[in-house]
């Protein structure tokens, strides 16, 4: 597997169960499903997303999406509403630390950066 493969599905993904479009992704790595598993989940960071198409949910699938400002992603993240919420504090802790190749992203690590700083 290259990094290619999950940021591509990663990117896939969102716009099929969103209707967004991001050309900038962060691949923030990669943890096992669960305790006894053999498959692993991995987590990309989209910047810039915007929404370009309608969201196209399979009949097993719902769910809407939900806008927050920056200032509030923390709080949501630590509320208990999220199943992922480890994955993803993980995620943004990874893009802090990183190094990005594009300035989209860097702006974005910028932000996280932020966040973190400011709890």
């Amino acid at each position: 597997m290259t990094l290619q493969q999950p940021i591509d599905a990663a990117l896939r993904e969102l716009r099929e169960e969103t209707g967004y479009c991001s050309e900038s992704a962060f691949y923030a790595g990669s943890e096992w499903w669960a305790a006894n598993s053999s498959r692993r989940k991995h987590l990309v960071i989209a910047a810039n997303a915007s929404e370009r198409f309608e969201a196209a949910w399979d009949d097993s699938e719902s769910g809407h999406v939900r806008l927050l400002p920056i200032s509030e992603l923390m709080d949501f993240l630590v509320s208990g509403e999220l199943t992922d919420a480890g994955l993803a504090c993980r995620g943004l802790a990874a893009l802090a630390r990183s190094d990005p190749e594009t300035e989209v992203l860097e702006g974005l690590r910028d932000s996280v950066r932020k966040i973190f700083m400011s709890r």
